[in-house]
């Protein structure tokens, strides 16, 4: 009955911070604040993806029909399999995008609470701090600021579970709660491989914190590295193709590395929390400042912890953890000793590489500042009565800075009229659709999401597409195909084997279609509606469906 209570009031608490997503569940789904959905789109299309795959065994798991004619198109984001596995079945049985989406974001809200739950508890925290903590971890400000990047909701449970398991591990150096650390950093990576590279660093520091003493002893370091081959044999599946897929891509420069990570700006910005603090809505910025009540509650937290030997080492990591997380958050920004651990893991770390949005340590580092304020609540908890009221009033006003405002929803609509002219075309038509991004940033590629959200229901192969990394022949189209219909734009159509192109109604223009008359050799028009207009490549001959 008591986890029946936690659920219950986790739930209730997801509801609150997705508010008003519980009155539209089958209809929209949410996109945080975000400036376009485009992310949110790309997630929503990630699990048609991996749902539509295990219903055929994962046959073809790695060319998905985007960016055609490319090969392995999938590896070029992120892969979530994990989240597509766990929402495959509701997909199945309801036939509905967005409550299947809704349904995992609530899903990862109640898990995040009780990863919070579980790690208070297992450090021997009371229940009712331990409940208040998971509260706390599930209204933290980043996971509502972030909450159209759908990884960045549901990679919270895993990570807390890792922390769970690490504690265990430091108090007794067994093999079950070492393999539990390596089951978390594999289901972290299932569920966001980037953000599993980012946390990858606070757990290695857990190990020398939590579990140095323990590591002086042959079984557990056995332990430890029985921990980590599982952890890789897990993952290899998924990283060994994206490696492959990847390394000829160029890697980030510093310009935009730094682009993409704090400053000290970022750190003076609470996310619009409440009706208070409502963002402008053309901010783009991470916001990483915690709130000031978590703030305080953490310091006491640490106070109490660090007064106590059973919480001491836990104390001593979730300080240190944090102030890791909020240096490599500044990324290549720092210097001199300060970048030190930036540099180091740019240096040691093959993946780190590929690491952008390093801002997002500064998430991770809320997560350490949670379990702090745990600890706080617990320090009232363990006076009088009137000092457990204390607590209690301290956890309401924390809840109510932390209150999330009204969140935007993007209502998915009806699939489009054209999309029934395309489920009745050849299974091995290939389209592209025009217009194309004019540029790389997630305001440019918003309607190209949207195309691969109608693929979900017409499942014909695209050329276009949107992920962490364009490949080359996308990058080429994105050049040659502004000048449609010309000589250079058909030949790229026709060598790569595009069947059709799709233009949207405002794209076309007289002069267009005067031109699309000049070359009526080699463009066909095919399908005309209010939405778009569809022209048949003359000589493109497209690759058998794999």
């Amino acid at each position: 009955m008591r986890w029946v209570g936690l659920v219950v009031l986790y739930l209730a608490v997801g509801l609150v911070q997705t508010a008003p997503l519980a009155l539209h569940l089958t209809t929209s789904i949410p996109f945080g604040n975000d400036t376009v959905p485009t992310i949110a789109r790309l997630n929503l299309w990630t699990l048609w993806w991996n749902a539509d795959r295990l219903r055929h065994g994962y046959r073809g798991y790695w060319d998905a029909p985007i960016f055609y004619p490319e090969r392995d198109a999938f590896a070029y984001s992120e892969p979530q399999w994990l989240t597509g596995l766990v929402a495959a079945p509701l997909w199945w049985l309801t036939g509905n995008p967005a409550l299947t989406y809704d349904a995992i974001v609530l899903l990862a809200f109640v898990l995040s609470g009780v990863g919070g739950y579980v790690v208070l508890r297992r450090l021997g925290v009371p229940f009712w701090p331990a409940l208040g903590g998971g509260v706390i971890t599930e209204m933290l400000a980043t996971t509502s600021d972030q909450l159209g990047v759908l990884q960045s909701v549901t990679v919270v449970f895993p990570i807390l579970m890792t922390l769970a398991c690490l504690v265990e591990f430091g108090r007794s150096g067994r093999l079950r709660s070492a393999v539990g650390v390596g089951l978390g950093m594999a289901a972290s990576f299932h569920s966001s491989s980037n953000m599993a590279l980012f946390v990858a660093p606070p757990v290695a520091l857990g190990f020398v914190v939590l579990a140095g003493h323990q590591l002086v002893r042959p079984r557990a370091l056995v332990a430890v590295l029985l921990g980590v081959a599982l952890a890789a044999l897990l993952v290899a599946p998924v990283a060994l193709v994206q490696i492959r897929v990847l390394a000829p891509m160029p890697r980030y420069d510093v310009a935009e590395i730094a682009g993409t990570s704090a400053h000290y700006g970022t750190y003076a910005q609470m996310a619009p929390t409440n009706l208070l603090r409502r963002r402008p809505p053309d901010r783009k910025e991470a916001t990483l400042y915690p709130g000031t009540g978590l703030l305080a509650l953490a310091a006491l937290g640490a106070w109490y912890g660090i007064r106590r030997r059973r919480l001491r080492r836990w104390t001593v990591y979730a300080v240190l953890a944090t102030l890791l997380c909020v240096l490599l958050s500044f990324g290549p920004l720092l210097t001199g000793i300060l970048d030190a651990p930036y540099r180091i893991l740019l240096a040691y770390d093959p993946g780190f590489g590929l690491a952008r949005n390093l801002w997002r340590f500064g998430a991770l580092a809320q997560l350490f500042l949670a379990t702090l304020g745990g600890l706080g609540l617990a320090a009232f908890s363990a006076g009088r009565r009137r000092r457990a009221a204390l607590g209690w009033l301290a956890m309401v006003a924390v809840a109510i800075d932390l209150l999330a405002t009204p969140i935007p929803l993007l209502d998915l609509g009806q699939p489009p009229e054209w999309i029934h002219w395309l489920r009745d075309t050849p299974p091995d038509t290939t389209l592209i659709h025009m217009p194309m991004p004019p540029g790389a940033s997630a305001e440019d590629f918003a309607r190209t999401t949207y195309w691969m959200d109608c693929q979900m229901y017409h499942g014909r192969r695209i050329a276009n597409g949107y992920a962490a990394y364009i490949p080359s022949r996308t990058a080429l189209l994105m050049q040659v195909m502004p000048g449609f219909p010309d000589a250079e734009s058909l030949r790229a159509l026709q060598y790569f084997g595009i069947t059709h192109v799709v233009a949207d109604a405002g794209w076309m223009t007289p002069e267009r279609a005067a031109a699309i008359e000049a070359w009526k050799a080699a463009v066909v028009p095919e399908r005309t509606t209010p939405e778009v207009a569809a022209f048949r490549i003359v000589g493109s001959v497209p690759a058998p469906v794999p």
